[in-house]
């Protein structure tokens, strides 16, 4: 396995780790926040991948530190190759629900029946990048979509999330969860299998 995280800076928060295997593909990693970072990766028949992964500010945060973490998400979209398949992934903790007006780009599997605050901001973050949130597209049993629990093993919740754009959705077969690893985290491992 290896593992890159943000160094510069020490209360950094994302990390990406990658079987050793693929590390053949990696053309670049940068931390750019402790709570953001972009690795671009080469795919097969001229498709490369731009992945930024983000982990945002609580559900009890306030608006200010919100606002600063998803312009920061915004820009760091923004600054990705055009050519390449952008994807976001990261633990938003945000709850999309299953209002039917978002349905075109939230999907109508979601785990949650009403979205919450940051769910509207990583909404609207989807709408601003013609993106969807895929991760709400498969019909998968609750666990298979849950992707946090509490520590009491009681409440669950699908906060973790994986954004395409539309264009590029053909390109993402799957994304579900996966309960069985141990992390020594009480969020599960979010799994996408891309088309290479």
């Amino acid at each position: 396995m290896k593992s890159w995280k943000n160094e510069t800076a020490p209360s950094s928060i994302v990390l990406i780790i990658m079987v050793t295997y693929w590390v053949r593909i990696i053309i670049d990693f940068k931390p750019l926040t402790p709570r953001i970072c972009i690795l671009r990766m080469r795919g097969k028949f001229f498709i490369n991948y731009s992945i930024v992964n983000g982990h945002a500010s609580t559900e009890t945060s306030d608006n200010e530190e919100k606002d600063g973490f998803f312009d920061a998400l915004e820009r760091t979209y923004d600054i990705s190759p055009r050519n390449y398949t952008k994807i976001v992934i990261g633990d938003f903790n945000a709850q999309v629900g299953k209002e039917a007006v978002n349905f075109h780009m939230t999907g109508k599997y979601s785990l949650h029946s009403l979205t919450n605050d940051n769910g509207s901001w990583l909404i609207q973050f989807a709408v601003l990048w013609n993106m969807i949130i895929q991760s709400k597209f498969y019909p998968y049993k609750d666990l298979q979509k849950c992707t946090w629990r509490s520590l009491d093993g009681v409440t669950f919740s699908q906060i973790d999330h994986l954004l395409i754009e539309r264009r590029h959705k053909s390109n993402l077969r799957d994304v579900s969860s996966y309960q069985g690893a141990s992390t020594d985290s009480n969020h599960c491992l979010v799994i996408a299998c891309l088309r290479a």
